[in-house]
């Protein structure tokens, strides 16, 4: 089930949802579970996910996320700070859609 998304004022429920969608189908069609993401994202691996380490992985799995739509997801799950924890970034993608994405790019969606 797809859970609530919560947003502060600096960024609509759709962006970040889309941003969350896209990252969880990355994660997905490169065969990752949540917390093997998790590793492999943490760009400077101090287990935890800053924004810089959300831009490398964008720039390395050719994201299709603007500036703009990461940071305001990155800030709505790190609640306003520096990092993203494990187990925010479990629940956010978790809460993920991926099928819509990965069909968008001509991948079937591998049952969950």
């Amino acid at each position: 089930p797809q859970q609530d998304v919560t947003v502060n004022d600096s960024g609509s429920a759709s962006e970040v949802q889309q941003a969350v969608n896209y990252l969880a189908a990355t994660l997905q069609y490169n065969n990752l579970n949540n917390e093997e993401g998790f590793v492999e994202l943490d760009a400077d691996q101090d287990g935890k996910i800053s924004l810089k380490d959300l831009q490398v992985a964008a720039a390395t799995y050719s994201l299709t996320l603007d500036t703009d739509e990461m940071q305001k997801w990155h800030e709505s799950v790190a609640k306003g700070g520096a990092h993203i924890a494990i187990e925010d970034w479990v629940r956010e993608m978790e809460g993920a859609n991926t099928k819509q994405v990965l069909q968008s790019r001509g991948v079937e969606a591998a049952p969950a």
